[in-house]
């Protein structure tokens, strides 16, 4: 069970990653430009959060029947860490925001 809740936050890291990091839009646009047969009603798969999360869990696959391998392990692992660490930043994030709003409402 503790693998499969690994691998949901490893698939959701990946589309996020996909998505949100900035080194890995050159390769995702590149991927969009050179694949025209990926698009369908007009929108390419890549576009699609929820299609690349499909694609991206087809690849997790291949990690989690690989995940006795030390290497695909500590790779998992750090998206792991990756996420649940980004909702430490937003959750004291918030506190912050909060507390800076019950300081500015007194003055």
């Amino acid at each position: 069970m503790m693998k499969i809740m690994m691998m949901i936050i490893v698939v959701e890291a990946l589309t996020q990653l996909i998505f949100e990091a900035a080194p890995l839009q050159p390769i995702r646009n590149f991927i969009i430009r050179f694949t025209p047969f990926l698009n369908i009603g007009g929108s390419h798969l890549l576009e699609c959060k929820y299609c690349t999360s499909v694609w991206v869990s087809m690849f997790s696959v291949f990690l989690y029947y690989n995940l006795d391998y030390q290497i695909v392990y500590w790779f998992c692992l750090m998206l792991v860490f990756h996420r649940l660490s980004n909702f430490v930043h937003l959750y004291f994030s918030l506190m912050r925001d909060i507390q800076l709003d019950k300081r500015a409402s007194r003055n």
